[in-house]
């Protein structure tokens, strides 16, 4: 069935608990049952449809600036229109702040501190954020001189700090454990983390919102397999409830997408390979759906694209958000009031500084 000339709502896609479920609290450590998974499935092309292509027209309306020494943005739309921008910003007793904005972007109240500097833990590095019911959930990998962290920490919405606490303390460097560039998304009633080993595996681990580790899963790396990457990674759960993660192949092999699915049992059911325009296509950093659609933010190069799926994954649009990106740029979407929101780090003069676009969507 053709899509085109179909009236597209995009509404905002928000998670709603209405409370916190209770736990037992035990150490923090992965004391879980560990199931390792050894298969792999043959990765399948996506279908190519060129009647759908550049289907949807992206235009930008608007940016949207944050200080000068500002980068790897975590953009995350709340339910009543405002947006918090999670940053790497070092300063002060922290490395990560929280911006929270009106819909025009003005700044309501004053930045917050997400992370912590300690003499346990060490200084925070890599995070990941997202909004749960009325709480900022953010994860971050703390670095001390031989080990490191992953902690989780969390806040009010008005920047009061909940609780923070590790999920994993203090495992050895080269012991198996790689908390860089982790991904964060909430699935089967449980904060769902994806972080790598610096051993061509990657550990999906839930936990409930005490920290407490409730299971890990362990899968095969390798470049051009189901799961080509550790690290740089994003998650999301589709329309039939399988939780799905997004990597990116090495430069050096097909440097394309790769969606793999997971069924109810934890194993890999379907890999899907996103056709490319003939660059480079890594570290999918993000991932929002709404309306049916999944918006997926990536880079190529140092430059911020976005893509935008329907459910039977055709991609609809493949466009370039900005030029000229900082580090790994780190892209960030957000989709709200009928608009679409990317944040990336981009380099001014030498220095990095977090961009907001904003993009108004419409058929083609």
């Amino acid at each position: 069935m053709s899509l085109r000339g179909a009236v597209i709502t995009i509404a905002a896609l928000g998670l709603v608990v209405g409370g916190w479920l209770f736990f037992y609290r035990q150490p923090a450590n992965d004391v879980a049952t560990v199931e390792t998974h050894d298969q792999t499935v043959p990765i399948v092309e996506a279908p190519v449809d060129e009647k759908l292509a550049d289907f949807f027209v992206l235009t930008n309306v608007g940016t949207f600036a944050l200080p000068l020494g500002t980068y790897r943005p975590e953009l995350l739309a709340a339910t009543d229109g405002t947006f918090y921008v999670v940053v790497v910003e070092p300063k002060g007793e922290s490395r990560h702040w929280a911006y929270h904005y009106d819909a025009d972007w003005k700044l309501i109240g004053q930045p917050f501190a997400v992370s912590a500097i300690t003499e346990e833990y060490g200084e925070s590095a890599d995070h990941r954020a997202m909004l749960f019911g009325d709480e900022l959930v953010v994860i971050y990998q703390s670095r001390g001189a031989s080990d490191q962290s992953l902690i989780l920490a969390r806040f009010t919405l008005d920047g009061q700090l909940v609780k923070r606490l590790p999920i994993i303390a203090n495992a050895a460097n080269g012991a198996g454990e790689d908390f860089s560039e982790p991904a964060i998304t909430w699935f089967n009633n449980h904060i769902t983390i994806t972080t790598g080993t610096g051993e061509q595996k990657l550990k999906i681990r839930q936990i409930d919102v005490d920290g407490n580790v409730v299971s890990t899963e362990v899968y095969p790396v390798a470049a051009g397999s189901a799961i080509s990457n550790e690290i740089g990674n994003s998650l999301f759960v589709d329309a039939n409830g399988n939780l799905n993660l997004v990597s990116g192949n090495e430069p050096t092999s097909t440097e394309s997408l790769v969606i793999t699915t997971f069924d109810s049992l934890g194993e890999i059911s379907a890999s899907l390979r996103l056709p490319t325009n003939g660059r480079e296509e890594t570290f999918p950093a993000d991932n929002t759906g709404a309306s049916g659609y999944e918006f997926i933010a990536y880079i190529s190069g140092v430059d911020p694209y976005l893509k935008i799926l329907d459910a039977e994954s055709h991609v609809l649009a493949d466009v370039q958000i900005g030029q000229g990106g900082f580090m790994y740029v780190h892209p960030t979407v957000a989709v709200s009031g009928g608009h679409v929101f990317v944040a990336w780090s981009k380099n001014v003069d030498g220095q990095s500084q977090v961009q907001i676009e904003e993009l108004t969507i419409a058929s083609d």
